[in-house]
């Protein structure tokens, strides 16, 4: 903006409005020259490609209130986290009913504790599996928990799970999308393609011990935490990225 006439009482106004430079009354004549339009030039694009790294709008289905302002039946945009025991099957056969069952109800306090610190919610369990919900922008917090649950597989196998042979994994899968609302205990008649999906995602398409991300919900996360995943390819029509997990010694 040239204003050799001083004719805006607000100059700063413009940048406000997208303004790039503002010469006044006071500015020496030759003051724009090539040089100075180079520099405005180069300041839009730098403007322009610092525009483009921030993440895009995401549309929500509802504002988020609070856990305790939820209304039930209505859809809130959610953190999903779908987190299994490794090999079931194979650990109850191992330890049999009642100490898989003891192990279950260990997990299940172990990451219903997490949900708990984190100001989540668990949400559904069942023989293998936790379903938690946070607040939709908790992915840096609870993934970070998660490398924590993994890094210590075999601290956790003893002193929560109670194994003193076994090395008891979990796998986790993350997913950021509109969730119906009911409370825990009440959702058996929830119908949603967001927890189908991760429900699918969890169960038979994350390996044990790593922790699976749709690419979209990985895009909450820093860099310094993102540049730890691979690409895991596609599935049911999402792109998926994975943090491949830590190595694990001893007994499986």
């Amino acid at each position: 903006m040239v204003d050799r006439s001083r004719v805006l009482d607000d100059p700063a106004a413009l940048f406000h409005s997208g303004a790039l430079d503002y010469v006044g009354p006071d500015a020496p004549e030759g003051f724009v020259d090539d040089g100075r339009l180079r520099s405005v030039e180069a300041f839009a694009q730098r403007a322009e490609v610092e525009q483009g790294r921030q993440r895009p709008h995401r549309p929500k289905a509802g504002s988020f209130p609070g856990w305790d302002a939820l209304s039930e039946g209505q859809s809130y945009d959610l953190l999903i986290m779908y987190a299994s025991l490794c090999d079931a099957d194979g650990l109850r056969t191992r330890l049999g009913d009642m100490r898989f069952t003891r192990l279950k109800g260990n997990a299940l306090a172990l990451v219903g504790a997490m949900a708990q610190e984190l100001d989540g919610r668990l949400w559904i369990a069942d023989d293998r599996s936790f379903l938690c919900l946070f607040q939709p922008d908790s992915l840096p917090a609870a993934f970070n928990a998660c490398l924590g649950l993994l890094a210590n597989a075999r601290l956790c196998s003893f002193e929560h799970f109670k194994l003193e042979q076994e090395v008891a994994r979990l796998s986790f899968s993350f997913h950021r999308a509109p969730v119906p609302w009911q409370k825990p205990g009440q959702t058996g008649t929830i119908v949603s393609d967001a927890i189908n999906f991760i429900y699918h995602l969890g169960r038979k398409f994350t390996p044990c011990g790593v922790i699976d991300l749709v690419r979209e919900t990985a895009a909450e996360l820093p860099e310094r935490l993102a540049a730890h995943l691979v690409d895991a390819g596609g599935f049911e029509d999402k792109a998926i990225l994975r943090f491949p997990g830590f190595q694990v010694s001893g007994s499986e």
